[in-house]
Formats: structure tokens, C-alpha cells, sequence
């Protein structure tokens, strides 16, 4: 999360309002791994937990909004309020999809008993979740107006927050990249108490950070367990910015945060004026790779170590060149340079995803 008043990417951008999108921190229903729709789980003792982390990071970084709104769930509500006070909206429009006869169940008797609904989501057709319940395409037009009623209520320059749910929150963040339908299979599971920041303006909509859960390594854990874990098969890689800029490195440090849990670090060509710092937070060397390219370098590191926590020391414009390859925004949309020091998490298999970007911590 970038502070108030910081940096803004192009004259057309001074002219929007800043949104910042929040899931919910991890409820009861979360550690049974039971869908969770429209259900009123309260958060469990972790996601207390988290919501403390993320109400201290908000407190960090100064952010100040203008506008908090959020779901009228209670996983949403006590987020929101343990995060921004009491001076917190609530809207019905910004719930979880509702999941009808799914809810409460796990995945594997979701699978025996919905084979035929499941196969048909996987093929892309828009049925109703659990015979009964909302299809896709109608928690997007729920979502399309309850954004709309926020936009309505900020000025350019003013920032809104939106407390809510991953399904919800996925669709509507894929309506405004352009990327409806292909958002979930490019990305990474949302995590709880992520942050995720855009600047909407007249002219361009602008991605400045996606999934950015880094205060939750101030619980001691370097990504969340759990429904977090990485897909089977595939290994997170973190990806460091280097801007090319050494007087950067001062004014932008590299985090604990963004190297809790890392073991080993790497270097791409072109991003040297990180790799002593990050050589000093590490207690390590900076090794190299000994290829050119920002995908083949993941590929490497993730070949040498697989499941392990490595980072990755890459420019920043071949990071966002990899996430715009990846994502596809359309029309007006676009991605941020990620800020020096940011990281960016990739999980590397048969396919790349994005799991992250540009999180500051």
C-alpha cells in the first residue's frame, strides 16, 4: 500500500480516486475449509489476529480514507471496524456470492455431490452455485453496482476502502482490468486481510498492488496457512523490484517483511542496485542465474529449489512486463511500475501464476 500522497504514475492519474480493496480476515468456516458463501462465520482467533496486523499497518502507512464501506457479514464488519474504527458503512451489495446448497460443506462433498455444477463452472457457463444459489455472472452485476455507488461518493483525489469477500471482490477487480473470466485462472488464491489498490481516473485504471498480505509476517509466518498454500506442484517464487535506482535503496529499504522466511536470494541481470542490501538482510550472497530473461529465471529457481522460499532480485519493468503478459489488462488498464524494494509472488509450475504484486508490507 503506497502512502497518502504518494507518487501517481501520470498527469491523467492526479484526476482519479484511489480504491483499496481488503478481504476479510480468516473466519471459522475458513479453518474447516468449508465453502462459505452468504453464511455469517465469525472470524476465528488468527483472523483476530490478522485484523490487528492490518489495523497496525493501516496505522503505519497513515492511510486515512475518505469513504470505508464493507460487507454486512460479520467476517467483513469486524475487519473493518478493527482496522478503521467505527466510522465503517455497511452494504449489503458487497457480500459473498451466495453458494445455496454448497455452503457449510467441504470441497471433496461439494465435488460428490455437484460433479456435473462443477464441471459445468470449470467449462465457463454461467449456472447457479449450489442449484440454488447466485451464478457469476450476477455477482458481477451486484458488484458492478455496488462499486458504482462508491465511485459516486468520491471526489478526484479522495480514497475509498472496501472491506469484503474474495469471490465478490475477484469479479469486480476483473470487471475493471478488462479480464472477466480469465482473472481467477491467472491468479492466486486472495488471501486474508490482502490489500489490493487501484487509481480509477477518467483516463486509466491503474493496478498499483494486488494480493498484499505482508503484514501478516509479523504473525511469524511468511505467507498464511492453510487455504493459502500454494497449488500442488507449484513453488512460490518472490520477485524483488529494482528500479536501477542506488539512491532508491535508501529512501525505499528493502523490508523484514518482504524477506521473512526467504532462504536464498538470487539476482537477474539489470537489478544490481539492490543485491548488497539485499545480500546484508539476508546474511547471504546474491547469486546469479546465468540467463537473461525474467520467466526463465523463475524457471531456474524454482528447478534448483523446489517448494522452498526464494527471492528473486528483478527490474521493475521486467516485472510489470511479466504481469501485464500474464493478466492481459484491457482497454485503459494497466499495471504500476512496482516500487523499489516491492515483491511480487509467482507461483511457478506447469503454469505461471500471479500471486502477488507490487506489495510493500
Amino acid at each position: 500500500m503506497t502512502a497518502p500522497g504518494g507518487p501517481l504514475d501520470s498527469p491523467g492519474e492526479r484526476d482519479a480516486v484511489r480504491l483499496v480493496l481488503v478481504r476479510h480476515a480468516e473466519s471459522e468456516a475458513n479453518i474447516g475449509g468449508r465453502w462459505q458463501g452468504q453464511g455469517d462465520s465469525p472470524l476465528s482467533e488468527r483472523g483476530k489476529s490478522q485484523a490487528r496486523a492490518l489495523a497496525e499497518r493501516i496505522a503505519r502507512v497513515g492511510l486515512q480514507p475518505d469513504l470505508v464501506v464493507c460487507s454486512d457479514l460479520r467476517r467483513a464488519s469486524e475487519t473493518a471496524r478493527a482496522a478503521f474504527g467505527d466510522a465503517v458503512e455497511v452494504d449489503p451489495l458487497w457480500r459473498e456470492i451466495d453458494v445455496g446448497q454448497w455452503e457449510g460443506k467441504t470441497r471433496a462433498e461439494v465435488l460428490a455431490e455437484f460433479a456435473g455444477e462443477v464441471e459445468a463452472l470449470r467449462r465457463g457457463e454461467p449456472v447457479r452455485i449450489g442449484a440454488d444459489g447466485e451464478s457469476w455472472l450476477m455477482v458481477g452485476a451486484r458488484g458492478a453496482q455496488a462499486l458504482a455507488a462508491v465511485r459516486a461518493r468520491l471526489r478526484p483525489g479522495q480514497t475509498g476502502v472496501v472491506v469484503s469477500h474474495g469471490g465478490i471482490l475477484a469479479t469486480v477487480l476483473g470487471a475493471l482490468l478488462g479480464v472477466r473470466g480469465r482473472w481467477s485462472r491467472a491468479v492466486g488464491h486472495m488471501l486474508n486481510t490482502a490489500i489490493t489498490e487501484l487509481s480509477v481516473g477518467p483516463d486509466d485504471i491503474v493496478l498499483r498492488a494486488y494480493n498484499d498480505a505482508l503484514h501478516l509476517a509479523r504473525l511469524g509466518v511468511a505467507r498464511p496457512p492453510g487455504e493459502s498454500a500454494p497449488p500442488e506442484g507449484h513453488t512460490v517464487v518472490r520477485l524483488l523490484a529494482d528500479a536501477g535506482d542506488a539512491s532508491a535503496v535508501a529512501r525505499d529499504p528493502i523490508t523484514a517483511d518482504a524477506t521473512h522466511g526467504i532462504e536464498r536470494a538470487y539476482a537477474l541481470d539489470g537489478a544490481g542496485a539492490l543485491r548488497d542490501a539485499l545480500g546484508d538482510r539476508l546474511g547471504a550472497e546474491v547469486g546469479a542465474l546465468g540467463v537473461r530473461t525474467l520467466p526463465d529465471a523463475i524457471a531456474a529457481v524454482a528447478a534448483r529449489h523446489p517448494h522452498q522460499s526464494t527471492a528473486l532480485l528483478a527490474p521493475a519493468a521486467a516485472i510489470t512486463a511479466l504481469a501485464s503478459e500474464q493478466i492481459e489488462p484491457a482497454g485503459r488498464a494497466r499495471f504500476a511500475s512496482p516500487a523499489t524494494a516491492s515483491a511480487t509472488d509467482v507461483l511457478a509450475g506447469e503454469k505461471t501464476l500471479l500471486a502477488s504484486y507490487g506489495a510493500r508490507g
